[in-house]
């Protein structure tokens, strides 16, 4: 018999392929049966001579920024095939997950904020206070926030995209976990993005929906947990960024939540 303080709660994660399992183990660990259901496809840039152009003549550049785990992946992989990495270049994570990818990646000099992981934690890095005469290259996906660009160019650096990957819906049946969901086999989900949480609600549509809005959501950033409410979700729990903290957000919850309650009824 499965045991411990998530035991018997299936938690639907959405993220994209090949980033779910260190979660997934993290949540089986926890006795929960994790649902693995990626909402974002990622999709190498179809035109890459851009990015190539940049990768090129990194030595340009005074730090390299990196969004997510998706841009270190594509972002690396575009360098290996295109140019080298300078010894010199200093790597700027989002977050820890994205900071870990880069030194599994071989990088040595990663730079992550100490507690606010997104755009505005990046902003307020010793490192990027200084932007006069200063050249940034931001590896991030096709249409991502301009908000950390705008900044630092407003600190007089240039800031250039090196756009690596592309998002899309995933051609995935949804009606297995419809009808999951209609028989009360979810008990709550992870969120990491509010493009993921707005793909599901495409991917799900009508018959799905108010099975999303009564989930137990997991939010990990306060503009998805908005998101979230935007789109009718009434029990969003929000979350640092981190695996374990997420976990514990989840372990806190269902602490409070009867063994056995639908999520109908949890407060």
């Amino acid at each position: 018999m499965t045991t411990g303080p998530l035991a018997g709660r299936a938690i639907l994660v959405t993220r994209p392929d090949g980033q779910a399992a260190p979660i997934a183990s993290m949540l089986s660990a926890h006795g929960a049966e994790p649902i693995l259901f990626p909402t974002i496809a990622i999709e190498p840039q179809i035109d890459r001579e851009p990015a190539r152009s940049i990768v090129a003549r990194l030595d340009e550049f005074d730090a390299a920024i990196f969004v997510s785990v998706n841009a270190v992946e594509q972002g690396l992989a575009c360098v290996a095939a295109h140019g080298r990495w300078p010894a010199r270049l200093p790597a700027i994570a989002v977050g820890p997950s994205t900071a870990q990818a880069l030194r599994s990646a071989g990088l040595g000099h990663v730079v992550v904020p100490a507690t606010r992981y997104d755009s505005e934690g990046v902003a307020e890095l010793p490192e990027l206070a200084t932007g006069t005469g200063r050249r940034y290259v931001i590896f991030r996906g096709v249409g991502g926030r301009e908000w950390l660009a705008e900044v630092l160019r407003q600190r007089g650096a240039i800031v250039e995209m090196a756009e690596v990957y592309g998002r899309a819906i995933p051609a995935t049946d949804p009606s297995e976990l419809v009808a999951r969901w209609i028989r009360g086999g979810i008990d709550a989900m992870i969120v990491a993005s509010s493009e993921a949480l707005a793909n599901l609600s495409t991917m799900i549509g009508a018959a799905g929906k108010q099975h999303l809005q009564c989930t137990p959501t997991v939010a990990t950033h306060p503009r998805i947990a908005a998101s979230a409410r935007g789109l009718g979700l009434t029990k969003v729990l929000e979350s640092p960024t981190g695996d374990e903290e997420i976990v514990r957000v989840l372990v806190s919850f269902f602490a409070k939540v009867p063994a056995g309650s639908s999520h109908d009824e949890r407060p």
